[in-house]
Order: structure tokens, then C-alpha cells, then sequence
């Protein structure tokens, strides 16, 4: 069997098994009363605007109101789900994870959108904004997104959650994404006063325009990298395949971490601290996703003890990376949270 099919049959197994979850999930919160939205990929998959072998899925990401999400996590805790052993996230309890199931967060809520333009979005944002539905195959409690929402969210988790240091997330994805929404031909204005109303904290219009133009280009089959003098659209498409191919290029990348401690949106002081202690005081489990499972037990402490050493020397490669790029007069990756990397 070919890579290319066995890769195919596995994202087809990880589709089923995520729709199991969220079916799962509804019945469990139907009989402790709490409701949910099926956040990202899952949505997609369950409301089928993606085939089930088109997209790879490695969690399913739901979205409740803080008392749900803490009463869903210790009821799937008494199941026999295990909470990762991570900080929580900025809009995320830890994981929980499953033997038989796809990996789960629980969202109270969503950072990079915003209805207001002060706090992130939550689940009772959406409720007030109309921007959720029920999905009733997986019982009453279930919902899912708008396809308006949906199609900020997927900019937001591209180019806000992981635009700042796009190493595990590849960026090509949102515009499959964009494509199977069928948003990629809506008229700019139009665009902006839909989705991008959700990103009055993320992005800035100017660069929401350039992934729907660059988007809507790729769709075309236009080539794009050919543009001359360079666009915004081409510079963006430069960055999206360097950030996957040039290992230079991702090394600078890595600065933007320094600036992601800072956090988002009106709690950013907390999350500052927050995130600095969990970059400096690792978890066992964070040990082992960083630097891999130690053979002997007392090298979680050793590993623990020299981060903070480990993290100087990291800054130092990163930004030796940075300056020789600046030193070839190549574009670089802007120091900050995201954006459309210019000249």
C-alpha cells in the first residue's frame, strides 16, 4: 500500500472517530444538561463540507460556557478520560485524552475572535449573536457554528493561533478550508462585515483581505509567486511555504514566541504570568512532548532544572537565524503575534 493511500485511509479512520466523539459528547451532555458547540475541523466534518479522507483530524474542540466546561471535564475525568498533564491554555482547560478517542479540549472560550472588541468570544457570544445551530444527530444539547463563524475561525486558528509560529499547523490548510465554505469569491465589503466582524481583536482588515485575495487566486490556479514587483498576496504565499520548507526561515519564526508570552485580549497581564511560569516550570508530560520520555526518573527533575538555560540558548539560535536572514536582505517574519510578512 502506497503512502499517499495509507495517509488517505488514516484520515478517514480519524473523520469517523471524531464524529463518534461529538456523537458521544452529545449524549453525555444531554443527560448532564449542558450544551455545547463543535468547534474547527470537527464542525467541518460533521456538517460534511470536507470529505472524510480530505482532512487529517488530531483533536476535536468544543466550546461551553465555563460552569459546563468544568462539569463535562469532571464527568469525563470519572469515565476514565485523562486530563493531559499541560497548563491550561489561554481559552482551553488541559486536554483530555482517551485511548479509544481523538484527543479533547474543552474551550470556555475562543481566543483571536471577538463580537465586541474586548474580550474573546464565548459561548454565550454566539448564542446572543445567532451565529450557532443545533445539531440535533448528535442530540439536542449539540451545535455548531454559523458558516460565517466557522470561516473566521479557521483565519483565526491559522494565521492568529499558529500565524505567529506556524511549525505545527500548516498554513495551506485554511485555504482548503476557505474553499469548501465557499466564501473565496464573496465580495470584499461583504467579507469584511461577516466573518471578519469576528476579528475586531485578531487581525487587521488589510490582512483578512490578503489570505480571501490569496485564496481566491490559488483557486484560480493563478500564479501567484510569480507576481512582479512582489504583492501582498505573494508575500504571504512566500511566507506560508517557508514556514513549512526553509529551515532558516522557521528557526526566526521561533522569535514570535517571546511576544505570544505577552497573550491576547483583556486578561493579557495574567495570561502573561501565566504562560511564563508554564514556559519555565514544566510538567512531566511537557518534558516528554519537548524533549522526549527520559529513560530514568530522575531526569525529569534535571530537565526541569536546566529550562531555564535550554530557553536562553534557544533565543540565542533564533535569533542568529533572524539576523542571517536579515543579513541575505530576505524577508522576514515580522516579530509579533501575526500579520502578512512584508518588506
Amino acid at each position: 500500500m502506497s503512502d499517499s493511500v495509507r495517509r488517505l485511509s488514516s484520515h478517514a479512520a480519524q473523520a469517523l472517530k471524531t464524529a463518534g466523539l461529538v456523537h458521544l459528547l452529545g449524549s453525555i451532555a444531554e443527560e448532564l444538561g449542558v450544551r455545547f458547540v463543535v468547534l474547527k475541523g470537527a464542525a467541518l466534518h460533521v456538517l460534511r463540507f470536507v470529505r472524510a479522507d480530505a482532512r487529517p483530524m488530531c483533536d476535536v474542540d468544543i466550546l461551553l460556557s465555563p460552569a459546563d466546561a468544568a462539569r463535562l471535564n469532571g464527568e469525563l475525568v470519572s469515565r476514565g478520560w485523562k486530563e493531559a498533564g499541560f497548563h491550561r491554555g489561554e481559552d482551553h482547560l488541559p486536554p483530555l485524552r482517551h485511548p479509544a478517542w481523538p484527543a479533547l479540549e474543552l474551550h470556555d472560550q475562543v481566543s483571536g475572535l471577538s463580537r465586541d472588541g474586548v474580550a474573546w468570544v464565548t459561548f454565550a457570544d454566539l448564542e446572543e449573536a445567532g451565529a450557532m445551530e443545533p445539531f440535533p444527530a448528535a442530540g439536542p444539547f449539540a451545535f455548531v457554528p454559523s458558516s460565517e463563524f466557522l470561516v473566521a475561525h479557521a483565519i483565526a486558528h491559522g494565521f492568529f493561533h499558529h500565524g505567529g509560529v506556524p511549525i505545527g499547523y500548516p498554513l495551506l490548510r485554511v485555504f482548503d478550508d476557505l474553499r469548501a465554505l465557499d466564501v473565496l469569491e464573496t465580495p470584499d465589503e461583504e467579507f469584511l462585515a461577516g466573518p471578519g466582524r469576528w476579528m475586531k481583536m485578531g487581525l487587521p482588515p488589510k490582512d483578512l483581505l490578503t489570505i480571501l485575495h490569496l485564496g481566491r487566486r490559488l483557486a484560480r490556479e493563478e500564479d501567484v509567486s510569480a507576481d512582479t514587483p512582489s504583492t501582498p498576496e505573494s508575500r504571504l504565499l512566500e511566507h506560508v511555504h517557508r514556514s513549512a520548507k526553509d529551515p532558516l526561515y522557521r528557526k526566526a519564526l521561533r522569535l514570535r514566541s517571546i511576544h505570544i508570552l505577552a497573550g491576547t485580549g483583556s486578561k493579557s497581564v495574567r495570561t502573561f504570568v501565566t504562560n511564563a511560569w508554564n514556559v519555565l516550570f514544566l510538567s512531566h508530560d511537557q518534558v516528554d512532548m519537548i524533549y522526549g520520555r527520559p529513560k530514568h526518573g530522575w531526569g525529569y527533575p534535571l530537565r526541569q532544572f536546566l529550562r531555564p538555560l535550554d530557553l536562553v540558548l534557544r533565543v540565542g539560535r533564533y535569533s542568529l537565524a533572524w539576523l542571517r536572514l536579515r543579513a541575505r536582505d530576505e524577508s522576514l517574519p515580522p516579530i509579533s503575534r501575526a500579520g502578512v510578512p512584508r518588506r
